[in-house]
């Protein structure tokens, strides 16, 4: 039986996880799945898709929300007006 391969070397290798971790919350999940249509939303057409209050989708959106998120894509928020 053959062993398996060696973990990667490489410091991109926690990742996934992260992802997976941001996109375990099932509100943050609804809003990546409604910004897949490539439209811009308001924060209220996010919280109804999401079937959250607004103040909860809110939250979700302020610059220390999405912070993980934009690290992990490698968004710069000051050049994108989220700092």
């Amino acid at each position: 039986m053959a062993s398996p391969p060696p973990p990667p070397s490489s410091d991109h290798s926690s990742e996934p996880a992260r992802l997976a971790g941001l996109l375990a919350d099932r509100t943050r999940a609804a809003f990546c799945l409604a910004l897949l249509d490539g439209r811009a939303w308001t924060v209220a057409e996010l919280a109804g898709y999401a079937q959250v209050a607004p103040s909860t989708a809110s939250e979700h959106l302020t610059p220390d929300g999405t912070r993980a998120l934009r690290e992990l894509l490698g968004i710069d928020g000051a050049a994108a007006g989220l700092v």
